[in-house]
């Protein structure tokens, strides 16, 4: 599961918007995700836990199909937008493979991410995107809310 937040000032709507992932096989998955408003400074999980069938909503958490990685794996993540298929941002751990776009603006650095243990999550922990591994940092899991800090 990811969680996916609006830290704008306008409601945004998700519908449209690709998650595209890599899992440690080096596999590619991807799905679109469905009508729904994420209303400014909102979070809204979004859970990859469908076999088959179109991405919905209920009870507030976004249902899409699988997307091959799980907590203690490696991975990759890319989310880009549906206007003009723009990469909005990227997250890779655990000494994933790229994903399929070259996201050539991100960079593992200071220092690559690593695999994230259960109960654990990578957390964005600053406003500030420099679209390097910095950005991120693991933290204890925090759906529904801001992120904590860096564990």
């Amino acid at each position: 599961r990811i969680e996916l937040h609006n830290p704008g000032s306008a409601p945004m709507d998700l519908g449209g918007w690709w998650l595209e992932a890599k899992d440690p096989t080096d596999n590619f998955r991807s799905d679109a995700l469905p009508a729904f408003s994420l209303a400014p400074g909102a979070y809204v999980t979004v859970m990859a836990d469908q076999d088959s069938g179109d991405a919905y909503v209920s009870h507030g958490v976004i249902h899409i199909r699988r997307i091959g990685w799980q907590s203690g794996e490696p991975g990759s993540l890319l989310l880009s937008e549906p206007v003009v298929g723009a990469s909005i941002d990227f997250l890779r751990w655990g000494g994933a493979p790229t994903q399929r776009h070259n996201f050539s603006d991100c960079a593992d650095t200071p220092t690559p991410l690593p695999v994230v243990p259960p109960g654990q999550t990578l957390g964005r922990f600053s406003l500030t995107d420099t679209n390097t591994a910095a950005d991120w940092c693991l933290q204890v899991e925090s759906m529904g809310s801001a992120n904590g800090s860096c564990q």
